[in-house]
């Protein structure tokens, strides 16, 4: 199932060389190169801490805006959020109406507090605020949380396969639908049904129950047939009111029941609950559970999907390969909590540096995947080297000492190589010659 749905979607000091490229740096040297991506209001202290978290979001594209409860935003400022510090003196003597204020002000907005208590974080939440980090913070896990508010500002449109025999009807359920800024399309032929959902890609199946070439009770039982299938939303939309064809309908593999008679606001609310559900069970299925990329079956069937859109568009892309130099003296010198983070961090400067339309993947261990649509050699090499150069200047904290990493890149290019093997390997060769050419360095595969 897990194949089939993911074809869908789509550094110390030491005489030890290994530990060589894990070298020790200034303490609180801020990465001058990152560019300032997001702004983010912060309501609290101005002390070292704060100055520490304001460095450490900066690699990530994060600038924290310092401001006070009560201040009026800057209009010429676009910010994605707050960060609330609840344990800030001028926070603690506020009453909740100004902490209301910023949380509706800043939809999505961060509590963070020493308190971790049961009684702190519901005095947060009536107080508007939904996610709440305990200190001490991990960076990585306040990127996350800003991340995803970014993700909520700007979602991807749900999709919507309606399959019903009249026309009418389906192009009236597919207006409704695309009014409320989804993506849908509409087909009255039930034999069409594999031809749409492999071209359209629907997260969501809306099918009517009484078709006269092919029922939909039989149209689900045919779709559920087929493991590339199988997790795929289906919901049937009819009219019937018998209960026993409404259970056989759900026995057949239907997810849901909606009747036609059902308001337009309601059927847009029921469908936005069901497609929330499968994003949900698709990112489980094909995440990789530290870092939130897509895991190791899910970026290899990516490519191919690639390879195919390539070939039909007569369009190159790139296939990058990426391993942190030296990890296993990170490990050993630091332990595998911190080793977890530099692997976090890399994560999430993938995920900001490159686009939406590009894959980025954990192949497992240190090693990461990436396919860069439409990229050739020089825009491939240009910014993979601007992320590699951006993840040598990051910092990592171990107590009083602060280390940083790199890492080694190998990229492939299609048309040259035209299989996921011979993209991969290829891919793994050029990375070879950069580790063994001294690490921390982008290869292209002849």
């Amino acid at each position: 199932m897990l194949d089939a749905l993911s074809a869908l979607v789509i550094e110390s000091k030491s005489d030890d060389p290994a530990v060589a490229d894990v070298k020790d740096r200034p303490a609180n040297t801020a990465d001058k190169s990152a560019p300032i991506l997001t702004n983010v209001y912060f309501y609290g202290d101005d002390s070292s801490d704060t100055g520490d978290l304001s460095r450490r979001l900066t690699d990530f594209g994060i600038q924290l805006i310092q401001t006070e409860p009560g201040a009026e935003p800057a209009h010429d400022v676009d910010v994605i959020t707050a960060v609330v510090d609840f344990d800030a003196e001028a926070l603690v003597s506020s009453n909740a109406e100004v902490l209301r204020r910023i949380s509706e002000q800043y939809p999505g907005a961060i509590a963070i507090s020493a308190d971790g208590s049961f009684e702190g974080r519901l005095a947060a939440l009536r107080a508007g605020f939904e996610t709440y980090l305990e200190k001490p913070l991990d960076v990585t896990t306040i990127v996350d949380a800003i991340d995803k508010r970014i993700s909520e500002r700007q979602p991807e449109p749900f999709r919507i396969l309606i399959v019903d025999d009249d026309q009418e009807l389906g192009k009236y359920v597919e207006l409704i639908l695309s009014a409320a800024g989804m993506i849908s399309q509409s087909i009255t032929n039930p034999f069409e049904t594999f031809d749409a959902i492999r071209e359209f890609c629907p997260e969501l199946i809306l099918l009517d129950l009484n078709m006269p070439e092919c029922s939909g009770v039989e149209l689900a039982t045919i779709i559920r047939q087929q493991d590339a299938l199988s997790s795929v939303s289906i919901a049937f939309l009819s009219s019937e009111t018998e209960p026993a064809r409404q259970i056989e309908a759900m026995h057949s593999g239907g997810d849901d029941f909606l009747p036609k008679t059902l308001r337009a606001e309601h059927l847009v609310s029921a469908v936005e609950a069901r497609v929330k559900r499968f994003r949900q069970l698709r990112s489980m299925l094909v995440s990789d559970s530290l870092t939130g990329l897509l895991n190791h079956t899910a970026t290899k069937h990516q490519i191919e999907t690639e390879i195919g859109r390539a070939k039909r568009e007569r369009s190159e892309f790139s296939l990058v390969m990426i391993d942190i130099d030296h990890f296993k003296a990170v490990n050993d010198t630091y332990g595998h909590g911190l080793g977890d983070e530099v692997i976090r961090s890399l994560a999430l400067l993938l995920k900001q540096r490159f686009r939406t339309t590009d894959v980025i993947g954990r192949l497992g261990g240190e090693e990461f995947g990436l396919v860069l649509s439409g990229a050739g050699r020089e825009d491939a090499v240009r910014i993979v080297d601007e992320v590699r150069q951006s993840f040598s200047e990051m910092e990592f904290q171990a107590g009083q000492q602060s280390f940083s990493v790199t890492f080694s890149a190998g990229i492939s290019l299609y048309p040259a190589y035209q299989s996921v093997k011979d993209l991969s390997d290829a891919a793994d060769r050029a990375l070879y010659e950069a580790k063994h050419a001294g690490r921390n360095r982008v290869v292209v595969a002849d």
